[in-house]
């Protein structure tokens, strides 16, 4: 059995075992956040496509030198999120001097007029920046003014239009359409192509059946020969030919469609009825 003095003399030794442990951890910490090994030496930037490797580095205001253990990655990669373009953002220390910056872009999908030009806008609405007018992206009207960059558009005529800009997307259509209008008061659409030739689209329903029919309808859409093609009804997309021609698209619920010939079937009735639609009045026959 210990003596008394036996087990004061044990308590002193684990007191200063645990002093001396915790003065050990504190100089680790100390060499950690003052060693010029764990300075940053280099900042590598990934997954960028048209935000630039300098803007990011700009945003991320890191300093060649700084300690890497004294970097708030959170705070970094917060900054680097703000810019309009980015979606989201991470940042990592790759010991023993690099951080890493991985980046997901936002997508731009249409352009918007601005004050000054036209601005990008991905599937939430939300602004990317001024753009190119010539970029393989239609034009979208009829949703308001662009609000500025890494702003939301808060119309309601722009998610009246987000589930056709995704079914467009995903067909690989964006680069073939040249402006979608959006009748805010009527809650319709219609779409022209990079030719101009006019599509009905009608209410924001059934818009992947419809965005089907049109990727296999567009190779006949000619401008100097089709009208406008109207896909309100999806069991019964009509063409209307230059020269008073309008034509079913199909006859069967699951067509293969072909091109159609302008001098067959003529007066061939729809399923709108003649001449009727709810943007109005089509041209006349």
């Amino acid at each position: 059995m210990l003596s008394v003095s036996s087990r004061a003399r044990k308590r002193r030794y684990g007191w200063w075992e645990r002093i001396s442990l915790l003065l050990l951890l504190l100089a680790g910490i100390y060499l950690l956040l003052s060693s010029s090994l764990f300075s940053i030496k280099e900042v590598r930037v990934a997954g960028n496509k048209n935000v630039t490797a300098k803007e990011i580095l700009e945003a991320a205001q890191l300093r060649q030198g700084e300690n890497i253990f004294k970097v708030n990655l959170g705070e970094v990669a917060r900054r680097v999120a703000a810019l309009p373009q980015i979606a989201e953002a991470r940042v990592k220390r790759l010991l023993p001097h690099t951080v890493l910056i991985e980046v997901k872009e936002r997508e731009p999908v249409a352009l918007v007029p601005g004050k000054d030009g036209f601005y990008g806008v991905d599937l939430t609405g939300h602004c990317l920046g001024r753009y190119s007018v010539n970029l393989p992206f239609p034009v979208l009207t009829g949703v308001g003014e662009a609000p500025p960059p890494g702003k939301q558009i808060s119309s309601s005529g722009f998610f009246l239009s987000r589930e056709l800009l995704a079914a467009l997307k995903q067909a690989g259509l964006l680069g073939k359409i040249g402006e979608i209008h959006v009748n805010v008061p009527d809650r319709t659409i219609e779409a022209y192509t990079i030719e101009g030739v006019k599509i009905y689209l009608g209410a924001p329903t059934e818009v992947r059946e419809k965005v089907d029919i049109l990727a296999r309808l567009l190779p006949m859409l000619k401008a100097g020969e089709v009208e406008y093609a109207d896909l309100q009804v999806v069991n019964r997309p009509v063409v209307r030919f230059k020269g008073g021609d309008r034509q079913s698209a199909h006859t069967s619920p699951k067509p293969t469609l072909g091109r159609l010939d302008p001098g067959a079937n003529r007066g061939c009735a729809d399923a709108l009825g003649a001449g009727n639609s709810p943007y109005g009045s089509h041209p006349a026959h």
